[in-house]
C-alpha cells in the first residue's frame, strides 16, 4: 500500500484485480445491516423496503466509486472507514426507526457526504472523469440537503422527504449515461462485488432457517421445510452464479443499468424468502405466499438479467417459471415447497445440458476467461460497439468516441461530436444488424474487422479499422460492399 496518493482511473490497468481487504471489511457491516433489516420485515413490509433501499444504495455508492478510482491508500481508507461506522449506526436504528429516524438520517448523510468528497477529489485529480464526478457530486448533494431538511419534521412526514431524496439519488446515475459511456465500469471487478452482496443476502436465508428451528420444536415436518428452504436457496445461488456475465456491465445505457438496478429487487426477494421460510417453519399449515411470492420475484429478476445479456430463451424460461411459482404460492407449504424445488432443479438441469449459446463466428477462437480480462481491452471496446449497434443506442455509440474523433467512409467524412452524431443517427435509422463477425484482429490500439451485416434490408460485407486512444475511438474507417 502506498501511504498517500491521489485517486487514479483504474479502468485501463493491466494488473489482475479482485476485491480488496478493505472492500471485504466494508461488506462485513452490511451482513449486520441486512440481519437487522430482516427483523423489520415481519412487522412492516413498507418499512422493510423503505429502509433497505438507502442501505443498499450506500453500499452501491462505494462499490462504483471504488470500481473506478480505488487506490487503497491512506486517504482512500480515511474516506471509507468512517462510512463503515455510519452504516453500523444505520443498522442500529432500523429496529426502532420511529424513535431513531433522526440517527438513521444523520448516519446516511455522513455516508453520502464522504462519497461526495471522494468524487470531488477524484474529479480534481482525474480531469477526464470530471464530467461524471461533477454530475454525481451535484445530484447526490441535492439529495443530502433533502435528508437534512427531513430533520425539521417528525415521522411520518420525515419519510416523505426521504422518499424524494432517494428518488434523486437513484435517478442521478440514469441522467449521466453519456459520461458513464466514456468511463465504463471495470467489467471484471463489478460482477464480483455484486456477487459478494448476493452471498450476504443468501446467508440471511440460512440464518432465518437456523432461527426458525431454534425457536420451534424440531419435528420431521419442520426439518423438511428447513431443508427445502436451504435447497431452494442453493438453487438460486446456482442460477445466479452460473450466469455472471461480465459483458453486460459494459452495455452502459440500458442493459447494464437494468442489470445493476435489478439487484435491488433481487436482494429484497432473497431476504424476504428467508423470512418466509422462517414463517413456514413456525406455521407449517399456512399457505405459501410468504415463500412463493419472494421466490417468484427472485426468479423474475434472474430472467430479466438473462434478457439483459441477450439470452432470451433462458430469460423467457425464468420469467415463465416465476409466473408458475407465483401460482404455486396459493398451495399449502407442504405442497408448494417441493414444487418450487422442482422448478429450480429443472432450470439448473436446463442450464447444464442445453447446447452452448450460439455466437457470431470469431476466427480468433474462444474469448479468454475472466481472469484475463482485468481491464477494458480493445476487444471489450469492440464488443461494446456491437452491443450499442444491437440496442440502436446512439448515446452509447457516441460515448465510444473522442471529442476530436474522425470517421472516414467513402460517402462522407465526419469530424467531431456533432458530425459523428448525424452520421450515426442516419446509420441507426437504417436498422443495421450484425449477422456474423467474419474476422477481427486487434492490437493494444487498433482493431481491424470484417463482418456480414444487414443494413436497410440489404446484405453487405463491411470492413473497418478503429484506432484507439485512451480507451476511446480516435480514428475510424468503414466501408461496405453488397454481397454477390
Amino acid at each position: 500500500m502506498t501511504q498517500w496518493q491521489p485517486p487514479r482511473l483504474r479502468l485501463f490497468e493491466d494488473a489482475h484485480r479482485r476485491a480488496t481487504w478493505l472492500e471485504l471489511l466494508y461488506d462485513l457491516v452490511f451482513v449486520v445491516a441486512v440481519a437487522e433489516l430482516a427483523d423489520v420485515l415481519p412487522r412492516s413490509l413498507p418499512a422493510f423496503v423503505g429502509l433497505f433501499v438507502p442501505i443498499w444504495w450506500a453500499w452501491l455508492g462505494y462499490v462504483f466509486y471504488a470500481n473506478r478510482f480505488d487506490t487503497d491508500d491512506v486517504s482512500h481508507r480515511l474516506l471509507a472507514l468512517p462510512q463503515i461506522l455510519a452504516v453500523a449506526a444505520m443498522a442500529a436504528s432500523v429496529s426502532d426507526i420511529d424513535q431513531r429516524s433522526g440517527l438513521f438520517a444523520i448516519a446516511y448523510v455522513v455516508v453520502r457526504v464522504l462519497l461526495i468528497v471522494a468524487y470531488v477529489r477524484a474529479g480534481r485529480h482525474v480531469p477526464e472523469a470530471r464530467p461524471l464526478t461533477t454530475r454525481y457530486a451535484v445530484g447526490f448533494a441535492v439529495a443530502v440537503l433533502i435528508w437534512l431538511a427531513s430533520l425539521a419534521v417528525e415521522p411520518p412526514q420525515r419519510y416523505a422527504f426521504w422518499a424524494v431524496a432517494l428518488a434523486i439519488d437513484l435517478v442521478t446515475p440514469l441522467l449521466t449515461r453519456r459520461a458513464q459511456g466514456k468511463l465504463p465500469p471495470q467489467s471484471e471487478h463489478l460482477p464480483e462485488r455484486f456477487g459478494l452482496f448476493v452471498v450476504i443476502v443468501l446467508g440471511e436465508v440460512v440464518a432465518a432457517v437456523v432461527l426458525g428451528l431454534k425457536g420451534h420444536d424440531v419435528t420431521p415436518g419442520t426439518l423438511l421445510i428447513a431443508l427445502a428452504g436451504v435447497a431452494i436457496a442453493m438453487g438460486f445461488w446456482w442460477l445466479y452464479f452460473g450466469h455472471t456475465d461480465e459483458s453486460v456491465v459494459l452495455r452502459t445505457r440500458l442493459a447494464g443499468q437494468v442489470w445493476v438496478y435489478s439487484h435491488l429487487p433481487l436482494s429484497l426477494g432473497l431476504v424476504a424468502f428467508g423470512i418466509g421460510i422462517e414463517h413456514a417453519i413456525t406455521h407449517p399449515s399456512s399457505s405459501s405466499w410468504s415463500v412463493g411470492l419472494p421466490a417468484a420475484v427472485v426468479l423474475a429478476v434472474l430472467g430479466l438479467q438473462h434478457l439483459c445479456s441477450s439470452d432470451r430463451r433462458a430469460g423467457a424460461i425464468r420469467l415463465g417459471v416465476a409466473a408458475l411459482t407465483l401460482a404455486t404460492s396459493a398451495l399449502p407449504v407442504a405442497a408448494a415447497l417441493p414444487l418450487i424445488i422442482l422448478y429450480a432443479a429443472a432450470q439448473v438441469a436446463y442450464d447444464l445440458f442445453r447446447p452452448s449459446r450460439s455466437a457470431p463466428h470469431d476466427p480468433r477462437g474462444p474469448v479468454p476467461p475472466a481472469a484475463g480480462r482485468c481491464r477494458m481491452t480493445a476487444r471489450d471496446l469492440f464488443d461494446r460497439q456491437l452491443a450499442a449497434i444491437a440496442d440502436r443506442d446512439l448515446e452509447a455509440l457516441l460515448g465510444q468516441y473522442h471529442d476530436d474523433a474522425t470517421v472516414v467512409r467513402f460517402d462522407r467524412v465526419a469530424r467531431g461530436p456533432a458530425e459523428i452524431r448525424d452520421l450515426f443517427a442516419a446509420y441507426l435509422s437504417a436498422e443495421p444488424t450484425v449477422d456474423e463477425i467474419v474476422s477481427v484482429r486487434t492490437t493494444d490500439d487498433v482493431i481491424f474487422y470484417s463482418a456480414l451485416m444487414t443494413i436497410a434490408g440489404n446484405r453487405v460485407t463491411t470492413y473497418g479499422t478503429l484506432v484507439i486512444r485512451d480507451g476511446r475511438i480516435w480514428r475510424q474507417t468503414a466501408a461496405a460492399a453488397p454481397l454477390t
